[in-house]
């Protein structure tokens, strides 16, 4: 129940931050599957963050926390 309340949250915040302004901040999840040599496979997901702040009128960095 806490992961769903902390992913809502980050929807929320991520929806109200145009994509002009100084900074950014939203939800990021992804999946990934790594094969042995045998053929079988996992597969891990991870949800996290990133926070993005624009530098310049190209330039942008930014940093993303993620969990698997």
């Amino acid at each position: 129940m806490r992961t769903l309340s902390l992913i809502l949250i980050a929807l929320v915040v991520a929806g109200n931050a145009a994509a002009q302004r100084r900074g950014r901040v939203g939800p990021t999840v992804s999946s990934i599957s790594i094969e042995d040599g045998s053929g079988g496979n996992q597969s891990f997901t991870s949800f996290g963050g990133s926070l993005a702040l624009l530098s310049g009128d190209d330039g942008e960095f930014g940093v993303e926390v993620s969990r698997y």
